[in-house]
């Protein structure tokens, strides 16, 4: 059906009077309107923006004999409303859901109230779903919803049958008899921060809104509604997921979401500043209410000369001043850094994001670079394919090799209880035979075998890391190998086991509690490990010979330590290279790392604001691994530097016991009266 339309209800001085013959097919048009939507010279305004317009009422605030008092009006057609219409329009066409973020102050409760009143009183029988993470949150909501219900115009306004805005209102009416005949009815869930994984579960939505998706998890919750709007079609609804910035520390079902929205079935859209990069839709802080707009006629705001669309030219849109409110949001971050509070400064850039960059901040302290982190990422998924591998012991020749496996490896971050947690060793680069040992160091998160895997949400990590020997070689100071996995814990020990024999690594564990290493120790492996004593003194140089066995305790200055390492790894510039638009661009230490997942870690990390009981806010269990192997070789770097290795001088094989016996003792070193190359006089290890 098209209706045209020279003008909105809104601007009209007067409506036919209720005794008129014009009256009810009059109202009969506008309700048509509110369905269907309307063309106005040519421009189609949606169904549901018709309503938002003309007929929803909120609180706004308006000045008033110079005071600003809040009133009961219909909302301002702004620029905001134009742009998330389309975006509706867009998911609708395509039976996906839609989840935008941005920016506080776009007035998102009032939008969410306005779709679901609309759905509900114009779509007979049908379900409109209210969702959130909290009740706080979903009562604004819902009041709003209310308001609006009670001020709509008299034929449009239904009654009620079920008045329950914890559970659900059923709009409707009871005849004279006591039957209730529903029209349709606004069903309202609370997720409980993620916890409560059924709430949506056996609904059928036409319309849903989930409200502060970056509050906590819930993609499970979601799941469990799926199947009520399912068809073979596609989805009956595209469901609205909200979220505002703000401490997103709990944000990361919503980043999910974001990032990878086809993963998802939403509506994957360009970003406004990076046309190549899709993503779902982000509105920048410049679209905040706080912020003064500029009145145009929407013929002006679209481009249309006057004489094509003379009625638009009536129609008022309050539009964005992106040159305006990015002055005024720099005015508030430089007051920030003049008064030097750092906390305010982070919650103003939260609060009014510039970019998708901006969005996921949390307090939480992470100085890792995220774009470029995120950058790189993107480049991986497109052009590096991991190596999955599973090791065994040759029985002809007793050495440890490695075949191609099937298991994968996992791609959550972070894992969940119910998660599948069995995955393969990563190789990035085969051992080299010929080096000396220590050129291969790992480092060694366990876990405790008396928690389930079904239980928690962690892992057990081992990273291999190779330290420079030959500046012009490949992979020098780079990842080689990587496992994380929480199978039963003995095999988790038994494919350190053959990793570190195969790589020969000088291997540095968290100590947690004697019996991490213990086990290992028992089996005649302590050799492969690394005392602490030398890592702990160059975190804290008052650390005790309590340090002195093998691995590190996970004290705050130790998680500091290797944090701080990890961190500067992660922004050492290695070289500057010429992109294909001839832009030099700086090539960060991180783009060694080929482990998207050790990166996710990196950009979604957070830290405590106390450190009493340890650092991190989380289970960063690649972090730890990989922190603890950087340590080692930085340590090593000091005591045992390979800047003087001569490849070919290290041909002799001899056993085990010789070579790994105090190699990298420092007392070893201060009787060798300074000698910093005791190491390439030591022959390698035949495996």
């Amino acid at each position: 059906m098209i209706i045209n339309s020279t003008d909105l209800i809104l601007n009209m001085k007067r409506t036919p009077d209720v005794n008129s013959q014009e009256f009810r097919s009059f109202w009969k048009a506008e309700k048509d309107k509110c369905k269907n939507g309307i063309y106005i010279d040519g421009v189609f305004l949606s169904g549901f923006l018709y309503y938002h317009l003309n007929f929803f009422k909120c609180q706004l605030d308006i000045q008033e004999d110079g005071r600003i008092v809040r009133k009961l009006l219909n909302p301002y057609l702004r620029d905001n409303e134009w742009i998330i219409d389309g975006y509706i329009r867009q998911a609708e066409e395509a039976k996906k859901g839609l989840c935008i973020l941005g920016s506080r102050r776009l007035a998102k409760s009032v939008y969410e109230a306005s779709y679901i009143s609309h759905r509900a009183t114009f779509f007979k029988g049908t379900q409109n779903v209210i969702a959130g993470l909290n009740n706080p949150d979903i009562k604004i909501i819902t009041d709003l919803v209310d308001e609006a219900l009670i001020n709509l115009p008299t034929l449009f306004k239904k009654g009620r049958v079920e008045d329950n805005w914890k559970n659900q209102v059923t709009l409707g009416k009871k005849t004279a008899s006591g039957e209730r005949i529903s029209w349709s009815s606004i069903p309202v869930r609370n997720l409980d921060g993620g916890l409560n994984t059924e709430a949506l579960a056996g609904l059928s939505p036409f319309s849903m809104v989930i409200d502060e998706v970056g509050k906590g998890d819930w993609l499970q919750c979601f799941s469990a509604a799926i199947p009520g709007f399912a068809t073979p079609f596609g989805w009956r609804c595209s469901p609205l997921a909200f979220g505002t910035s703000g401490d997103m520390e709990k944000a990361g079902d919503a980043q999910k979401v974001f990032d990878e929205p086809d993963a998802y079935n939403f509506l994957a859209v360009e970003l406004k500043d990076e046309p190549d990069v899709k993503k779902s839709v982000f509105i920048s802080g410049h679209y905040a209410h706080d912020f003064p707009k500029d009145n145009k006629p929407l013929n002006e705001f679209l481009n249309i000369p006057v004489e094509k669309a003379p009625n638009l030219n009536k129609i008022i849109i309050q539009v964005t001043n992106p040159e305006r409110s990015e002055l005024m949001i720099d005015e508030e971050r430089a007051n920030a850094r003049k008064a030097n509070d750092a906390s305010a400064l982070m919650k103003i850039t939260m609060y009014h994001p510039k970019n998708r960059h901006e969005l996921f901040l949390t307090n939480s302290n992470n100085n890792f670079p995220k774009p470029e982190i995120e950058q790189w990422q993107e480049w991986l998924k497109d052009n590096y394919e991991p190596q999955v591998v599973s090791f065994y012991t040759d029985l002809e020749s007793g050495k440890i090799k490695h075949r191609a496996s099937n298991k994968g490896i996992i791609t959550e971050f972070p894992v969940k209880p119910t998660s599948h947690k069995e995955a393969g060793v990563v190789i990035y680069e085969d051992f080299i035979e010929g080096l000396p040992f220590g050129t291969y160091v790992g480092g060694l998160d366990l876990y405790n075998q008396n928690e389930s895997s079904d239980r928690v949400n962690s892992l057990g990590s081992y990273y291999i890391l190779k330290r420079m020997y030959d500046p012009l070689g490949t992979f020098q100071y780079s990842i080689v190998a990587s496992y994380s996995a929480r199978p039963a814990l003995k095999d988790f020990k038994e494919t350190v086991i053959q990793m570190m024999k195969y790589y020969n690594a000088y291997t540095l564990v968290e100590l947690t509690n004697t019996e991490a290493v213990d086990w290992f120790l028992e089996r005649g492996l302590g050799a492969y490990f690394a005392e602490g004593l030398g890592v702990a003194k160059e975190a804290n140089p008052f650390a005790t010979s309590g340090y002195n066995t093998k691995g590190v305790k996970p004290t705050p200055g130790i998680q500091k330590h290797y944090m701080n390492q990890e961190v500067g790894y992660a922004k050492e510039k290695l070289h500057t290279k010429v992109t294909d638009t001839g832009i030099e661009k700086e090539v960060l230490g991180l783009t060694r790392v080929l482990d998207i997942m050790l990166l996710e870690e990196w950009k979604n990390y957070r830290s405590k604001e106390s450190t009493s009981k340890g650092v991190h806010d989380g289970n960063y269990d690649r972090i730890i691994a990989f922190g603890h192997a950087l340590m080692l070789a930085r340590h090593l770097d000091k005591v045992q530097p390979l800047t003087d290795f001569k490849f070919e001088h290290q041909k002799e094989d001899v056993g085990h016991n010789v070579i790994l016996h105090g190699a990298f003792s420092p007392q070893k070193r201060n009787n060798q009266q300074g000698r910093t190359n005791s190491i390439i006089r030591r022959p390698f290890i035949m495996r």
